[in-house]
């Protein structure tokens, strides 16, 4: 599926959208992992999504549970910002 998703340069620290596409089916819990070049400096960001980034902490009286964000809803990942890495030298 794909989804939008914001991404915090780690350069310049401003912040972009841009669209991934989401595999039905994940070996393992990584989401996204590849390399994304910032629009407002051109400099190249490593980008890794997993699942287990995306849980959140829901708190009622009496204890908690974690939720994961659905990812078959349109714009499921636009209330996260992602931060972009230096990619590895290569």
């Amino acid at each position: 599926m794909l989804q939008a998703l914001q991404v915090r340069c780690w350069k310049c620290k401003d912040t972009f959208t841009m669209s991934v596409e989401i595999p039905d089916r994940r070996p393992n819990d990584r989401l996204v992992d590849l390399l994304v070049t910032c629009p407002f400096c051109s400099t190249d960001n490593r980008l890794e999504v997993t699942e287990s980034m995306l849980r959140t902490v829901i708190v009622h009286r009496g204890g908690g549970e974690q939720a994961v964000v659905d990812l078959s809803r349109r714009g499921a990942l636009l209330d996260h910002v992602f931060e972009g890495s230096e990619p590895p030298i290569s």
